[in-house]
């Protein structure tokens, strides 16, 4: 059986500034969107996770997602670029 992957490659129109930038980057490595009280990223793997706030009120929460795609673009080999 195939496991449906979650989200979409629409990137959560909630997102602003650097948010918007990393969610792109993440969109053209095939990472998916999924709109709730935060924007969730999920990797290609089905395993890699990311939280990305709507309304970002500290700046741990840009610098804690850009390091879980850092993260997961290293273990497949691509650059982040971001």
């Amino acid at each position: 059986m195939v496991e449906e992957r979650k989200g979409t490659k629409q990137i959560c129109p909630c997102l602003s500034g650097d948010l918007r930038k990393l969610a792109a980057r993440m969109r053209e490595v095939d990472w998916r969107f999924e709109q709730g009280r935060h924007c969730k990223a999920y990797a290609p793997d089905g395993i890699t996770m990311a939280t990305l706030a709507c309304t970002p009120s500290d700046v741990r929460g840009f610098r804690n997602a850009r390091a879980a795609f850092r993260r997961w673009c290293k273990a497949s080999g691509i650059e982040p670029g971001i």
